[in-house]
């Protein structure tokens, strides 16, 4: 009912004939990076451009994280919150991964707080290293602490 036709992934609103976002297939699924003993997990279910799922820090030697997230697609760019407890305290960060084939690696950049609320505070300048890459696994093989 909102006018719009889907066709090769890529929605058209049909008053317009200009294309939409494109919407990317099959990100469902488990995401983890272990860099030494350092643990990023990320499990997730895509229904259309929306995404929601766990996120889990496991840091070796400092607090880590777990938490909710939920967000789009937009762009090649996973953009999401991230609502969390750390410390006894509950949070919600903004975090984005950029979707590269089946991995998405997890954005870096300068980041404000207002609130509770931890956000980029420029996205276009976020950079994408390569270290940050988390790739896809069979949830199975994902601790169950992480899904």
């Amino acid at each position: 009912c909102n006018n719009s036709v889907q066709t090769n992934n890529v929605a058209t609103d049909t008053n317009k004939n200009e294309p939409a976002k494109e919407i990317k297939p099959g990100l469902s699924g488990c995401y983890l990076r272990v860099l030494k003993r350092d643990t990023l997990a990320l499990s997730i279910q895509q229904k259309g451009d929306s995404v929601t799922g766990k996120l889990s820090f496991n840091n070796y030697e400092k607090d880590g994280s777990t938490g909710t997230v939920n967000g789009s697609i937009e762009n090649n760019t996973l953009k999401l919150f991230y609502n969390f407890q750390s410390e006894g305290m509950q949070s919600i960060m903004e975090v984005y991964f950029k979707i590269s084939g089946d991995a998405l690696i997890h954005g870096v950049g300068e980041v404000a707080t207002k609130s509770d609320t931890t956000y980029y505070s420029n996205p276009g300048q976020l950079t994408y290293p390569e270290s940050n890459r988390l790739i896809k696994i069979n949830c199975e093989k994902l601790d169950s602490k992480y899904k």
